[in-house]
């Protein structure tokens, strides 16, 4: 989404202009989609085939993502209903909360083990996207330490 954000920015000011008044995400990424650029003569129809290209990627991982999000609901719902019904909790959680317990139901003694449980994948994930983050930015400044483990 950023590189189409990214070509849009800097499309010719009349393609740009068009591409203004469309709201929304899926609205915008699918009327990017369904452009035709026709021969590429112009900055305009280069600009127009590029976004194309990428708003179709988009459009098919977007799919995929959901189909593979409908699959997880399926069984996280057929593993733990009890859990899915609970107000506030979503799919993700539940999904996490499995992974942690995994085949060992007995581990978990209390409510409290729950929270300690959710508490620890959260902050798992948390120092992940923290060692990225960190990682990028040494990339950037370009002083040669990438191997951050």
């Amino acid at each position: 989404m950023i590189t189409l954000k990214t070509l849009i920015v800097n499309a010719p000011a009349d393609l740009r202009d068009t591409l203004d008044g469309v709201r929304g995400r899926v609205t915008l990424v699918r009327h990017v989609a369904a452009m035709r650029p026709g021969e590429i003569a112009s900055p305009t129809a280069s600009a127009k085939a590029a976004m194309r290209a990428i708003a179709r990627r988009w459009l098919a991982l977007h799919e995929e993502i959901e189909a593979h999000d409908r699959e997880l609901d399926r069984l996280v719902r057929e593993r733990a209903p009890e859990l899915m019904q609970a107000h506030g909790i979503s799919t993700m959680t539940v999904a996490e909360m499995l992974i942690l317990v995994g085949d060992n139901p007995e581990r978990i003694h209390s409510e409290g083990s729950v929270l300690n449980f959710v508490y620890l994948a959260r902050s798992m994930r948390f120092q992940i996207l923290k060692r990225r983050s960190a990682r990028r930015t040494l990339w950037r400044t370009g002083c040669g330490l990438q191997t951050i483990p």
